[in-house]
């Protein structure tokens, strides 16, 4: 079901709209809620579930691009409704999904929502796969390293930290010491579970839970469990920081 919330300054559009989504058969949809004014329609939308906002751009002294002003990251799709062409450009930049010119007719309307089914679809399983992708890294125990002579089997909580050397990796293990892979580090930053490791630089990734000490900087360096100091680039510093911040209250 595709839940629609019109916002227009004119009481027979919203009415239209209204009328023209019941007549729509081939997706699901209702109109959940309507506003002819900026102030009214975003107390409403801050309070509703809503799937798409059928978002005229003039309305009074206000307009609609001042509306989704009020939201950071609006958790709706919009489609605008107007009759001024010269606005499409900048209602793109709001990332609109859809952008009707009056008048409104079935085939139009239909047309838009379905855009919004689809893009809802897509939205789901990209959630979905995230999700799993999530689950599956945060059951990952161990990792088979292939070194020169043969292949080992890691403890991940075991790993400290990688570093780069041309196209073979340097794998620090706490239980072990160096262990030198026939992989590069870009293979190794392809699965390892993004949860506790993190590319630093360009050269190392480490196991944030192996991490003691940063010393602070445009560039910081780090000290891990082993006593190794390892460079931070400016460029990997803050990704790094906002990781830690959901794992360590500083």
């Amino acid at each position: 079901m595709i839940r629609c919330y019109a916002v227009d300054d004119e009481v027979k559009a919203i009415k239209l709209i209204q009328a023209l989504i019941a007549e729509i058969h081939s997706v699901e949809c209702t109109l959940v809620g309507s506003a002819n004014s900026v102030e009214a329609a975003v107390k409403e939308l801050h309070e509703l579930d809503v799937d798409v906002v059928f978002l005229d751009i003039k309305l009074g002294a206000e307009n609609g691009f001042d509306l989704l002003d009020h939201f950071k990251n609006p958790p709706f799709q919009v489609v605008f409704t107007t009759a001024f062409n010269q606005y499409a450009i900048k209602a793109f930049e709001y990332n609109a999904i859809h952008y009707i010119l009056k008048p409104i007719d079935e085939e139009k309307l239909a047309k838009a929502i379905q855009k919004v089914a689809n893009n809802s679809l897509q939205n789901q399983q990209k959630k979905l796969l995230q999700t799993l992708e999530s689950i599956k890294a945060s059951e990952l125990q161990r990792i088979a390293i292939p070194s020169l002579s043969r292949t080992e089997i890691l403890e991940l909580d075991d790993v400290e930290h990688l570093t780069g050397d041309g196209s073979y990796t340097n794998i620090m293990v706490l239980s072990k010491g160096k262990i030198t892979s026939s992989r590069s580090m870009a293979y190794f930053e392809k699965i390892l579970p993004k949860d506790r490791f993190y590319r630093t630089h360009k050269r190392h990734i480490i196991n944030v839970n192996h991490i003691l000490e940063i010393e602070k900087g445009r560039s910081p360096t780090i000290f891990l469990r082993s006593g190794t100091a390892l460079p931070v680039s400016a460029a990997n510093k803050e990704g790094l920081l906002k990781m830690l911040e959901t794992r360590v209250h500083f």
